[in-house]
């Protein structure tokens, strides 16, 4: 297990922490995240889930609280061709809901709050898949 040190570490930590908890909570799929310690084998025939932290430029908050770092997790939504466009809207309901606005989530020192509400994007088909990217903005809290 690697060591969680820094401000940008935590933030990764937090909010693909409270990721993986879909694997058995909330729509109880697969998770996939970047640069993971263990292999991630994509299902092809069930749905899946795959997140990616996008880290934006820092928010400006005034003298006493400086420059907040801010940015997007998104998590696509991804089924395979024909499992239907309303299944796939169940689960990203439950994604959706997993990440409610409001919600702190803490690693270290840095508590990332989830400052909108998740909104998804419309779907995306591939060859073999469709995914539908759900985009939910955070903020670290001073």
């Amino acid at each position: 297990m690697v060591a969680v040190v820094g401000q940008d570490a935590e933030i990764m930590d937090a909010l693909y922490t409270h990721a993986l908890l879909m694997a058995t909570t909330g729509p109880t799929l697969p998770v996939s995240v970047p640069n993971a310690a263990t292999t991630f084998d994509a299902p092809t025939d069930s749905p899946y889930l795959r997140a990616r932290v996008l880290p934006n430029r820092p928010r400006a908050e005034g003298l006493h609280s400086g420059k907040l770092p801010q940015g997007m997790l998104m998590i696509d939504v991804v089924t395979p061709k024909g499992f239907g466009e309303i299944a796939a809207a169940n689960i990203v309901g439950q994604v959706k809901a997993h990440f409610a606005k409001l919600t702190r989530l803490t690693s270290g020192a840095t508590t990332v709050m989830i400052d909108k509400q998740p909104w998804a994007g419309p779907d995306i088909a591939g060859a073999a898949e469709v995914f539908i990217p759900v985009t939910i903005y955070w903020i670290v809290t001073p």
